[in-house]
């Protein structure tokens, strides 16, 4: 786990790159950094593996921070990709992937059996390994930047916009392949991109960041569509969010209806006048083809999109009924057979009461913290009216005569005696043996006056021995 406490980076110049940002990124998943340029994704990223020091605050990895490892232990923990790959030119693919191997000192044997098991994980051709960088695709390059950060078997995963230099189709593979070695390799994967659209494909969570660093919202990616936190995230995600959000609701398997099938588009009306009931044309084995034409007996019209039922999120039926000629969505099951269809009306149905659905919890969340606002302010008013009575109570005992004796009860030392004046008689001083009054106690005698001298003390009796006789 990665914890940001009040991470702050100001350059000299006075521009904040990331402002007071407190943010956990959790282990064994995916975290998109998303936002506009200027918004401090790559400052944070590099923050993370002591490329750049905060200016102020700290991070930690598993509690502890990473001011206090070295940078080369810690940055040997970490993989990372950088736009277009950043591979070595005057060395070959299987050389590229195994650079952090040979830095931590494994036999060449070892970084060989790594190099050539990683070029297989990325999906790349063994006979790739001897190429050098420029005889690579930008989506190969890619790949083989992705196995080098993977060598060493790092913790962490690193990735600064990987995929922005290839093209779409390339760009949608690439984001398979890591979505698939993060669940087959469990490692926690941090990427920052600019693009909604590939934060929502990939991240377990999201983080949105505004410009100077500011985090705006932190959640799942249905979080950041349902309930953006506010307008400039709201903006950011754009206008097709709602349709976007689809994709992570479920569908609660509403019953499919029926639709005429036939296995020749030419038999599709024969022997019926009414051509306005659809007809759907399926192979020997039950896959459906597409739909009969009415207008053009023996021709078939595109299918459009199908859903798999069940488990198919509602984006995919809103998907199949939008693409269908004949506004009806096809479900198909595992194996790609023909189970049955949706009406589009069916379809929208289950749209509205999803919605309806996001509507009620939205309530309860606004509810509740509503709740959890006013007990925090009940809870203030009650610590304030509380210091307010101790207040006055210390003022009122302040404000009460003192008790005689009360400063010495309350710690304060008594005053000394005053001298007494020149020529003045002294006060006889109190006796310091127990139970002696202080008016028997010795004294000095006053000058000129004989001491009286002190009666001698009685003498004891002589016991004599008893006589003979005597008791």
């Amino acid at each position: 786990m990665l914890q940001f406490e009040s991470v702050t980076k100001t350059y000299p110049d006075g521009t904040k790159a990331v402002t007071d940002l407190d943010l956990v990124i959790p282990s064994d998943g995916i975290t998109v950094l998303v936002g506009p340029s200027g918004c401090g994704k790559t400052t944070i990223l590099r923050m993370i593996n002591r490329m750049i020091e905060p200016t102020s605050g700290r991070i930690l990895w598993d509690d502890e921070p990473i001011k206090s490892i070295r940078r080369t232990t810690l940055r040997r923990q970490m993989g990372y990709v950088i736009q277009n790959g950043g591979l070595f030119p005057h060395k070959t693919v299987l050389e590229n992937i195994g650079t952090v191997p040979d830095l931590l000192g494994w036999d060449d044997h070892k970084t060989l059996l790594r190099s050539r098991q990683l070029l297989e994980q990325v999906g790349l051709e063994a006979r790739l390994g001897h190429r050098f960088p420029a005889q690579l695709s930008g989506g190969q390059q890619q790949r083989v930047g992705v196995a080098r950060a993977l060598a060493a078997d790092p913790v962490l995963l690193l990735m600064d916009e990987p995929f922005s230099a290839v093209d779409p189709i390339v760009r949608a593979e690439l984001r398979a392949l890591v979505k698939t070695l993060q669940r087959e390799l469990n490692k926690t994967i941090v990427i920052i991109t600019h693009d909604m659209e590939e934060a929502i494909d990939m991240g377990d969570q999201i983080a949105v960041l505004r410009p100077g660093g500011i985090l705006a919202q932190f959640g799942t990616p249905e979080e950041i569509l349902d309930d953006p936190a506010d307008e400039f995230v709201a903006n950011f995600v754009g206008k097709e969010r709602g349709y976007r959000s689809l994709a992570f609701a479920e569908t609660p398997k509403p019953r499919l209806g029926p639709v005429r099938t036939v296995r020749n588009a030419a038999s599709a009306f024969q022997g019926t006048d009414d051509r306005t009931q659809p007809v759907l044309v399926v192979d020997a084995t039950g896959h459906p083809e597409g739909w009969a034409d009415a207008e053009r007996p023996g021709r078939v019209m595109a299918l459009g999109e199908t859903f798999q039922w069940p488990g198919a999120p509602l984006r995919d039926l809103v998907e199949a009924a939008l693409t269908s000629p004949v506004g009806r969505a096809v479900a198909v099951d595992a194996t790609g057979r023909y189970l049955g269809v949706l009406t589009s009306a069916e379809v929208m149905a289950q749209v509205q009461n999803h919605r309806a659905d996001l509507a009620a919890h939205q309530r309860e969340r606004e509810e509740a913290a509503e709740r959890a606002e006013a007990e925090r302010e009940a809870a203030e008013r009650e610590a304030a009216e509380q210091a307010e009575e101790e207040r006055e109570a210390v003022e009122r005992a302040e404000a009460e005569p003192a008790e005689p004796g009360a400063r010495l009860k309350r710690g304060f030392r008594a005053r000394p005696e005053a001298s007494p004046e020149p020529g003045a008689a002294a006060k006889p001083e109190a006796s310091l043996e127990p139970g002696v009054p202080a008016a028997e106690a010795e004294s000095s005698p006053e000058p000129g006056v004989q001491a009286e001298p002190e009666a001698p003390a009685a003498a004891k009796p002589v016991r004599r021995p008893a006589e003979d006789g005597e008791v």
